[in-house]
């Protein structure tokens, strides 16, 4: 069960950045390290993106990681139902998951190399002691799955709860395609969107903050749920076996088996929260998991939604922003229908599927 949530984006926090993304709000900036030409005069102008406007300008990728998450978590601890960070025992039985963007990939030169000692060290260590939470550093779980991180991050928080090892799992997803080492792989890769290439991404930033908790938590609590997880699916993928296509194939799959464990054999008619970007490879990934669905008679009729048309490409937060989305739209439209999947595809074809269902 979803208990709270928190956000850090170009939007706002989770409450702001949820209305502004129902209404087709957004908030772009120009990014002055990296220039673009523009006109038949190719004149040489900043590229538009979507920072943390304040939070995140001249840090370099790990402290910049953390501010994300620590703002997160701030507005996460404003909401109803967040505990406190003095609540130890609340804390002694909640696993704490951190998503990341995957460290094997060339967008920061360390496929071949072991980074999590560094990681631990550099970013998790540190962000455990901003956070304040009284939790063992050690004791944090990365996840660097990319866009289904939050898919990936799910599944275990699931399978401990389920095992009676833990109560909750806090999962915290932060990425940015600002810094400069992702501004340049980008950019070398020929993906970022501008005139000479229309088909590419906006990059964009977050940090998201989630509470996952047992019916028992969350009744002990007395915490209102905001939305249930009814069915999770995640496949790890490897860069040398990807291709759109196939991501397209995989993707459809991981949606029949999150969908087989929410609804059934009933037909799936609720929206579809993609992580799509703008660029033609992921489009074309989205659109044949989506043929693919209509074939199996899984899907009909369902809304598309894109969060990166307000907030930019946010990478390995897309999912958890995508869960926000959902479960805002649950409190905010009760009209609106009982369930939605959060469709995500990870750079190294990591497909990841989240089904949330309306509480009560």
């Amino acid at each position: 069960m979803l208990t709270a949530r928190g956000m850090a984006s170009s939007l706002g926090g989770v409450v702001q950045a949820c209305a502004a993304l129902r209404a087709g709000i957004a908030r772009p900036r120009p990014i002055p390290q990296m220039q673009v030409v523009a006109g038949h005069d190719q004149v040489p102008i900043p590229l538009t993106g979507h920072p943390v406007h304040g939070l995140t300008e001249g840090y370099p990728v790990g402290p910049r990681w953390i501010r994300l998450a620590a703002a997160a978590f701030a507005d996460f601890r404003t909401q109803p139902g967040a505990p406190a960070v003095t609540q130890q025992g609340f804390w002694t039985r909640c696993d704490v998951v951190v998503v990341l963007p995957s460290i094997r990939h060339q967008r920061f030169q360390t496929a071949d190399v072991d980074c999590m000692p560094s990681l631990q060290a550099g970013v998790i260590a540190p962000l455990i002691r901003v956070l304040g939470i009284p939790v063992d550093a050690e004791a944090v779980t990365v996840v660097d799955a990319g866009q289904a991180g939050t898919a990936s991050a799910l599944v275990r928080v699931r399978e401990r709860i389920l095992a009676g090892e833990v109560q909750a799992g806090l999962i915290l997803a932060v990425d940015s395609h600002l810094d400069g080492m992702s501004l340049e792989w980008l950019a070398a890769n020929r993906r970022l969107k501008c005139d000479g290439q229309p088909c590419g991404l906006a990059p964009g930033e977050a940090g998201v903050c989630l509470l996952i908790e047992s019916g028992t938590s969350a009744a002990a609590r007395a915490a209102s749920v905001s939305a249930v997880v009814a069915g999770i699916a995640y496949a790890a993928g490897t860069e040398a076996a990807h291709s759109m296509a196939d991501g397209g194939r995989r993707l459809a799959d991981a949606v029949a088996s999150a969908l087989g464990q929410s609804s059934g054999t009933t037909i799936f008619a609720g929206p579809l929260i993609t992580d799509h970007n703008g660029e033609a490879g992921r489009s074309e990934a989205i659109a044949m998991a989506l043929q693919l669905l209509h074939q199996r008679r899984l899907v009909a009729g369902n809304q598309v939604v894109i969060p990166a048309s307000s907030l930019g490409d946010t990478g390995a937060a897309s999912g958890a922003v995508g869960v926000c989305v959902a479960a805002h739209g649950f409190l905010r439209q009760p009209q609106a229908g009982a369930a939605a999947a959060v469709v995500s595809l990870g750079e190294l074809g990591d497909p990841g599927v989240v089904v949330l269902t309306r509480a009560g």
